[in-house]
């Protein structure tokens, strides 16, 4: 196994939910060539673009640019963690259901609120969309 380049199809849209590379094998080409076939299935498939989320790491930002895809959409990915601060859970969920206390709350934040989720969370992401015409 070289290599993973996972694509979810649904109507004219194909979207990238894996890319991954051995580490031996990185930085060879693997990737791009597993995506120039996912392209050209999806395309054959009746996708129109092609798409992928990830986050605020710069090597696959740089990756994603350099093969075509545009960033389009961003929001934050944000984690509240029990370990991380004991009241993280808790000031991320408003209502906890009755008998039940949060450990771990992964949620999604709007981007003009990045400050403030910065300030009071450890782990707060961009998510970036990438989107490339086929």
């Amino acid at each position: 196994m070289v290599g993973i380049l996972d694509v979810t199809i649904e109507r004219d849209l194909a979207t990238i939910d894996t890319v991954a590379v051995h580490p031996d094998r990185q930085q060879q080409g693997c990737a791009s060539a597993m995506l120039a076939e996912a392209m050209t299935e999806a395309s054959e498939a009746g996708a129109t673009a092609i798409d992928a989320w990830t986050r605020d790491d710069e090597p696959p930002l740089r990756w994603y640019r350099a093969r075509g895809f545009q960033e389009s959409d961003h929001y934050l990915h944000v984690y509240a963690n029990l370990y991380a601060g004991p009241a993280e859970p808790d000031r991320a969920v408003q209502s906890p259901h009755p008998g039940l206390r949060p450990v771990m709350v992964f949620s999604h934040g709007r981007m003009e609120d990045e400050e403030q989720l910065r300030t009071a969370f450890q782990r707060v992401h961009v998510c970036r969309r990438f989107l490339r015409a086929l």
